[in-house]
């Protein structure tokens, strides 16, 4: 006959509560591993949602562009740095000229008497204004990725445009020819000159100066609008 185990001082013990008293520990630290993993540890959260985050708050590019392919204030960089510039030269040049923001056009405008950039009854550059030229020249030729300064004349012809078979020896188209010449000399490009003619008193006349967007001032072009 089998005899029981003998424990310690001799009593019998019951291997079952051994048993259930293992299953119960393995079962606790069970639960306690499962609640280990449930909480969230605050370095490892703020980590992933900053990933998210960052993924997510990426700013997106604004067109700031408007219809028309001028530039407004703000809207290319460099801009309000010209226009000061230009500013800047007419009150030290020709302190006669009146300047003022045309926002439809998006252009700076200077009004001033005609006989103060050509010499009277002539086509050519009177010499006083040649630091004036000078000083656009340098303004409208400045390289800035993304932006095109111009300038544009526009004298007055009068109560009527000359008429097709007058123009080689009218006064006003020979000097809106010599003041692009002119420029183009300085070292301007072609796109950055353009010229015309308004039906308007001929002694005075006006500067244009405009901050574009090359590719808009493109597309313009292309859609039936007058070459910059």
């Amino acid at each position: 006959m089998e005899h029981p185990r003998q424990f310690g001082s001799g009593s019998r013990h019951d291997p079952t509560v051994v048993v259930f008293l293992s299953l119960y520990l393995l079962l606790l630290a069970f639960f306690v591993l499962l609640n280990s993993i449930s909480q969230q540890v605050a370095t490892r959260a703020e980590d992933a949602m900053g990933s998210v985050n960052s993924s997510f708050r990426k700013e997106l590019l604004v067109d700031t562009r408007r219809d028309t392919n001028a530039a407004v204030d703000g809207t290319f960089a460099g801009a309000d740095s010209f226009r000061q510039t230009i500013r800047a030269l007419f009150s030290e040049t020709l302190p006669v000229a009146q300047l003022e923001w045309d926002d439809k056009a998006g252009a700076l405008r200077a009004t001033f008497p005609t006989e103060a950039l050509f010499a009277p009854g002539e086509a050519t550059i009177r010499d006083s204004a040649t630091a004036l030229m000078n000083g656009i020249a340098d303004s409208v030729a400045m390289a800035i990725p993304g932006v095109r300064f111009e300038t544009e004349l526009l004298l007055g012809s009068g109560p009527a445009l000359p008429r097709d078979s007058g123009l080689g020896s009218s006064l006003v188209v020979r000097r809106a020819g010599h003041f692009a010449r002119e420029l183009r000399a300085m070292g301007v490009p072609a796109t950055a000159v353009s010229v015309g003619l308004r039906g308007s008193a001929p002694e005075t006349l006006e500067l244009n100066f405009y901050a574009r967007d090359p590719e808009r001032a493109r597309l313009t072009f292309e859609a039936g609008g007058r070459q910059p």
